[in-house]
């Protein structure tokens, strides 16, 4: 408000002149804008959370344990015993594991052998 105007309406139930209430004012809408921002922040922040947790749970319900066989491709088998890896020609895994397969490392049965894959 210009410094010559009359107080707005209740300005002078409060006994406060036209630059305090618009002073007062300001300040109140300041405020209110600060507040409402704040609120924004807290709002972008709680999105991106809830973002980062699907996408973490996503991610935690993918399973290494199931590895996608590719047709022609040479799979990488490893000893869970010993780590000792092997990469038989595609098609050919059966005369590698045959009934008395050991790990030719540590001596493992063939079922402690574990299919990790397409190598890469």
């Amino acid at each position: 408000l210009p410094a010559d105007s009359a107080p707005p309406p209740g300005a002078e139930i409060l006994g406060i002149s036209a630059t305090d209430a618009q002073r007062m004012f300001d300040e109140a809408q300041k405020a209110k804008a600060a507040a409402a921002k704040m609120a924004e922040a807290e709002d972008e922040k709680k999105s991106e959370q809830k973002r980062l947790q699907e996408a973490l749970k996503a991610a935690s319900a993918v399973s290494t344990s199931k590895v996608k066989k590719v047709p022609g491709a040479t799979h990488e088998f490893e000893c869970g015993d010993c780590g000792y890896t092997m990469f038989p020609a595609a098609g050919r895994e059966g005369k590698f594991f045959g009934d008395g397969f050991k790990c030719p490392e540590c001596g493992a049965s063939k079922d402690k052998f574990r299919d990790k894959g397409p190598a890469a």
